[in-house]
């Protein structure tokens, strides 16, 4: 989110990996309620509820207000709505704007007039200014024209065409931009989106992460309701078929490319189950009216509700005392040993578990008392943890950040240094940690120079500047910075956070020195 954040500072009409909305979406936030950590917090939730109460503005128009509430409750009962809601992120302002295009073509099918895609272009510009993939909801229109022959007379409809060209003129900023610095947003979001493994390698995850994210229940609900449904939500020119077609045509598309090995992120189908969970809502309401069923619905909702607070509550419990201990661990960092005043003796034995990994502290402490003695793992067991501990594939990772900071602080101002960048091989790293100093340096990436378009080497090297990094990952870091700038390092000190006796992040952090 903080990469993210940096980006307000400096607006663009385009950045490395994303267009320019994000960055006006921090902008208001910072303006409006401030830039410290609650501010940012808090401007989320109200992007988050904006988006809800577009979504059931939407949905008491298309259907009724009992549907309305429903859909409202089938959105916030999963993780990504009710977890997420607190992170500012990219899809924020492309939800808004695809589901204000949702409602413009449901008017259009269900009316045919031409105004509604004139709103279309408007809305689908600004949706492409967040997101690119928001072409897609254009090539579910004309999936839609094609499927229904009485529709396929709008395929040459100048409207169409003079609203899909409204959307190039908002989005041409982002494409000149694109032009200027030699396509590289455009290049990195393709080389991301059409490769990244062998067939199929990456469809599990893709699969098992919308399970996650939007409900084991109703995602699996919808998209079985959506097969068994096809009939009744398929007939042409009714606002169901307009909901279906455009709502499934992303997660048919994004399944294709995960079984060809491209790394679709499960979050990317939110937009079809924000789809689908409308057209559910309106079928159990239909079905209570139509059958009273009032307890089959009741049973089903609460089920499917208890089952997804459940999944909530196990989340945010195993956050903070983690009833499965799944942090992984690697050792390899042997030159942080050696700076640990670690014997050579000892290091020979470590390296007879180098490059394993380990899914937990448990496993990985086992396998590494194999080879020391007991009163060698007694001595130097915590430096251990630290040198193998991967960066936290859980929600661990956002806790413990004001005991960073506070450390972070304390270790600059003991160094009497003003550092005006923070270089790090990880920009995600480095933006949270000049984030987090008082006086916001900015932040310096070396594996990724595409995203130093506010801190050019020149100037960088003519200012102070720290380094941080991991502490697994420091020799490597280091070494890769070495390659890329006539640099050297004073270490200046050492962040260890922990929350419930359990490591969250250990970090080091130089003194950058500039060769002459």
């Amino acid at each position: 989110m903080l990469d993210h954040w940096w980006w307000s500072q400096h607006m663009s009409w385009g950045y490395y990996e994303h267009p320019m909305m994000v960055a006006v979406v921090f902008k208001l936030i910072s303006w409006l309620i401030g830039d410290h950590e609650t501010a940012l917090e808090l401007g989320s939730l109200l992007v988050n509820f904006s988006i809800l109460g577009l979504c059931y503005s939407i949905c008491r128009r298309v259907f009724d207000q009992k549907t309305a509430f429903l859909y409202l409750f089938l959105l916030q009962s999963t993780p990504y709505f009710f977890v997420g809601a607190v992170f500012t992120h990219i899809d924020q302002p492309y939800l808004l704007c695809w589901m204000a295009c949702l409602w413009f073509w449901i008017r259009f099918v269900e009316t045919q007039n031409n105004k509604y895609l004139l709103w279309i272009g408007f809305f689908a510009g600004l949706g492409a200014l967040s997101k690119y993939i928001m072409l897609l909801f254009y090539i579910g229109m004309y999936l839609y024209f094609l499927l229904y022959p009485s529709m396929r007379k709008h395929l040459w409809n100048p409207w169409l065409y003079v609203g899909g060209s409204l959307s190039l003129l908002i989005f041409s900023p982002t494409i000149l931009w694109n032009y200027q610095n030699d396509w590289v947003s455009f290049l990195h979001q393709f080389g991301r989106g059409a490769s990244g493994g062998d067939f199929g390698e990456n469809a599990g995850f893709f699969t098992i992460g919308q399970l996650l994210l939007f409900s084991l229940v109703w995602s699996v609900y919808s998209i079985t309701q959506a097969f068994k449904q096809r009939k009744v939500w398929g007939k042409v020119q009714t606002k169901e078929s307009a909901i279906l077609i455009v709502s499934i045509f992303p997660l048919f598309f994004f399944t294709i490319m995960s079984f060809f090995g491209a790394l679709s992120d499960p979050h990317w189908v939110n937009i079809t189950y924000m789809g689908l969970f409308m057209l559910v809502a309106q079928q159990l309401i239909q079905f209570f009216h139509q059958h009273k069923g009032r307890i089959q619905l009741f049973t089903l909702v609460a089920m499917g509700t208890v089952l997804q607070i459940g999944i909530v509550a196990f989340l945010f419990s195993h956050t903070f005392q983690p009833v499965v201990d799944y942090s992984h661990f690697r050792l390899n960092a042997f030159d942080y040993l050696t700076q640990q005043n670690i014997p050579p003796a000892t290091i020979e034995k470590l390296k007879k578990v180098h490059n394993e990994y380990y899914l937990s502290q448990a496993t990985f402490s086992e396998e590494v008392q194999k080879h020391l003695s007991p009163s060698e793992w007694s001595q130097y067991s915590h430096i251990l943890i630290k040198a193998g501990l991967l960066s936290n594939l859980n929600l661990r990772g956002i806790l413990g950040w004001n005991e960073t900071q506070q450390q972070l602080i304390q270790i600059v101002e003991r160094a009497n240094i003003q550092p005006q960048y923070v270089i790090s091989r990880e920009y995600q790293l480095g933006s949270a940690i000049a984030y987090w100093l008082p006086s916001r340096p900015w932040p310096h990436s070396i594996e990724k120079p595409e995203r130093n378009q506010w801190s050019p080497q020149e100037e960088v090297r003519k200012a102070t500047s720290i380094f941080v990094c991991r502490v697994y990952s420091c020799d490597y870091s280091k070494r890769i910075a070495l390659r890329a700038y006539p640099i050297e390092f004073r270490l200046i000190g050492e962040i260890e956070t922990e929350a419930m006796n359990r490591p969250i992040r250990f970090l080091q952090l130089y003194e950058v020195i500039w060769s002459k």
